[in-house]
């Protein structure tokens, strides 16, 4: 979904944060009593993201050794990476594949990357790459030609991605091995030296001295260690750079001979354990023999069954909770209206600056008249529109630190309201201000950049612990309250009261959305549901040119991952239920009872019929269980204000609330994480005569949607 970047301001806005406390924030402020007419409250329960479902990205990078000639053993692995590929198919996912073998190039196979852009989505040509061998033209295994790509291609796709989706991705490497490198790194080392090193224990003590000499403590295997350094150096680097995860997996397959002797080779047993260790991943042995069906469900014989490709395995947990009312700014005069949320008051931009208190841009050029007020010594002005040439130069008023697209020939040139994050602040904006244009809280503190901006704290610098005004409150605390970091308030008359209760770990069925049958969206899935892959079915109206009607309607049917029930065309398959209109509509399996809650096997889902695709479409979801952090919330006196009537609909004191959920996953707990919001109104009308108690306002989970990816 496409939000354009000043509705976004309404959706998203300008959210100020409140840290929801800990549970001892009720007995602070006491229990919560009924609402004024100026003050509402806000309340519900909500659990953190699995990360499955919400997509993260998962990039996997095969190493595979073709120095087996045996057609077995080529078939088994193409087949086993293509069961793979189906088993975790998705938007979020890419793949790569690297082949090695001897170190000769330009044989058959030879060694060389096979999805030459690092990773890619469409891989078929891949697979038939490893269904090749250099057995008899190029034999051995170069590992260490194979590891030094493998660096080229992670460093690379780590570097040059942004930090934002950095920050969510998983890297997983597995090293298909057939049995122990058979190149020498310290031969290779020495015949490359000039003069040329003689082999044997001189070339042994120079490369000892060379590498593993400062090594402390030292290694009894130097040419071992080198292999770890290297899969540890990866990972550190992808770490250090901010990805999320990063593994790196061994699948020890026996060759022939060891396979004949039904035996390990105990040189590769000890040098790739050695390498999972560190690499934060595990060392797989598989048996020989045994078919892997790509296409049907037999994985006896698939050599990478065993291995998690899901996104983040870490639970996610609560790093902030915080609610803000983006319509009543804090400042050192008090509460005041904030009409068009843009961290300008109303009084400000009537009596000082002349700007239009319900334009949060009030010279349409897609910066901020809070940033222009900011930047004015630069020669921004906010009654000024910089795409224009205001001073008659023959170019421009826009900041030359943003070059736009259509206008500036820089290759690095963007529209003016691109949003590369959604956090409301154009790219522009960002660099401006020096904040992340891919991350929607560049400082990690908790708080997202627009909520910063707005109140004026620091986005780029974590000074959540700052006590900027020097009023004896921290800027978190100041923030989660609702005052000014940077101002003393006059009066903590209208301070959040906070409450968390029942927070405690839970397991969720959790489940992947069917992004091929567009305009389906799942909602939830009953709680007897099992873990592993379901189905949906759809089948287009018959008419697929006319709108979806009860003359004209589409087809959907669920299956559950383990329900075998003979029914319909496909096992499992449930009956079709009838859409004949935007809405939402329940499926059931086969074998679901829909009177007996617990034979319920179903699934809900949300239709866009205007989405739907033109053919037939049967698309898998995988469900899995995820634990998630749950709690319940009630955050109280929160101040309303009188705003200007609304562009759009005229209607005065309209107050959005936001509640903000930052989540972090528990194995690391400082990374930039995720936000999730949810966002309501409340009116405050003008006229005293006209105002009654404030209802409260109740949220679900399912209120709160993903920003900043």
């Amino acid at each position: 979904m496409s939000i354009g970047r000043r509705e976004h301001l309404l959706s998203l806005g300008l959210l100020t944060l409140g840290l929801l406390a800990a549970c001892t924030d009720a007995e602070l402020f006491g229990p919560s009593r009924g609402n004024r007419p100026d003050r509402t409250r806000i309340k519900g329960e909500v659990c953190t993201s699995d990360p499955a479902e919400r997509e993260f990205p998962v990039k996997v990078l095969f190493l595979v050794d073709t120095s087996i000639g045996d057609s077995n053993y080529l078939n088994q692995r193409a087949d086993s990476i293509q069961k793979l590929l189906r088993q975790y198919s998705g938007a979020n996912y890419s793949f790569g594949v690297i082949r090695y073998a001897g170190p000769l190039a330009g044989t058959v196979c030879g060694f060389r990357n096979l999805t030459p852009d690092g990773f890619s989505k469409f891989i078929d040509d891949a697979i038939l790459g490893v269904r090749c061998t250099d057995a008899a033209v190029n034999p051995g295994r170069d590992l260490s030609g194979a590891l030094s790509l493998a660096n080229s291609v992670i460093s690379g796709d780590v570097l040059q991605s942004s930090r934002g989706l950095r920050s969510r991705t998983k890297y997983v490497i597995i090293l298909l091995a057939n049995g122990p490198p058979t190149t020498s790194l310290q031969e290779l080392w020495c015949g490359s030296r000039v003069p040329r090193i003689p082999l044997g224990g001189t070339c042994s003590t120079a490369y000892f001295q060379a590498f593993c000499e400062n090594v402390q403590p030292q290694p009894q295997d130097c040419e071992r260690y080198q292999y770890t350094r290297i899969v540890r150096g990866m990972r550190e680097l992808a770490l250090t750079n901010g990805t999320q995860e990063f593994y790196f997996h061994i699948v020890y397959q026996r060759d022939p001979d060891m396979a004949a002797a039904a035996m390990d080779d105990p040189v590769a047993i000890t040098l790739y354990t050695d390498m999972t260790l560190s690499g934060g991943g595990t060392l797989y042995r598989v048996a020989n023999g045994g078919l892997c069906d790509a296409e049907g469900g037999n994985a006896q014989g698939c050599i990478f069954s065993n291995i998690n490709l899901d996104s983040t395995e870490s639970v996610f947990v609560r790093k902030q909770l915080i609610v803000a009312n983006r319509n009543s700014l804090p400042t050192g005069r008090g509460l005041k209206a904030d009409s068009d949320g843009d961290g300008l008051d109303d009084d400000r931009e009537i009596n000082e600056l002349g700007t239009d208190p319900r334009n949060a841009d009030t010279d349409g050029d897609f910066l901020s008249d809070k940033i222009e007020v900011m930047l004015a010594a630069t020669g921004l002005n906010p009654l000024l529109n910089n795409l224009n040439d205001n001073d008659g130069d023959g170019f421009i008023d826009f900041p030359l630190e943003c070059p736009v697209e259509g206008i500036s020939s820089s290759p690095n040139a963007f529209l003016p309201d691109e949003d590369s994050d959604g956090d409301g602040l154009t790219n522009c904006e960002e660099i401006l201000l020096r904040s992340d244009t891919t991350l929607f809280d560049s400082d990690a503190d908790g708080i997202p950049d627009p909520i910063e901006f707005r109140l004026g704290s620091n986005m780029i610098s974590d000074d959540t612990l700052d006590d900027t005004d020097n009023d004896g409150l921290s800027n978190l605390a100041e923030t989660r309250f609702h005052l000014s970091p940077i101002a003393k308030d006059p009066t903590t008359d209208g301070i959040y009261r906070y409450s968390i209760r029942d927070e405690r770990q839970a397991d969720v069925i959790s489940y992947t959305q069917p992004f091929q049958a567009s305009g389906v969206y799942v909602v939830s899935v009953s709680p007897n549901s099992s873990d592993g892959r379901a189905t949906i079915y759809f089948q287009p109206p018959a008419d697929p040119t006319q709108p979806v009607s009860e003359t004209n309607p589409a087809l959907l049917a669920w299956r559950d991952p383990t329900d075998d029930t003979p029914s319909g065309s496909t096992p499992g398959r449930g009956p079709d239920v009838f859409v004949t209109a935007d809405g939402v509509y329940t499926l059931h399996s086969g074998a679901s009872d829909p009177l007996d809650p617990e034979k319920d096997l179903s699934i809900t889902v949300q239709v866009v019929t205007t989405m739907f695709r033109d053919e037939p479409v049967v698309n898998d979801i995988r469900l899995r269980t995820s634990r998630r952090t749950c709690f319940e919330f009630e955050v109280a006196n929160i101040a309303l204000k009188v705003t200007a009537p609304r562009p759009d609909t005229g209607v005065e004191g309209v107050n959005f609330i936001d509640v903000f959920l930052a989540e972090t996953p528990s194995n690391n707990p400082n990374s930039f994480g995720i936000f999730r919001v949810a966002t309501r109104t409340a009116v405050l009308p003008p006229l005293v005569e006209d105002r009654y108690p404030q209802p409260d306002i109740e949220l679900t989970d399912q209120d709160f949607l993903l920003y900043g990816d």
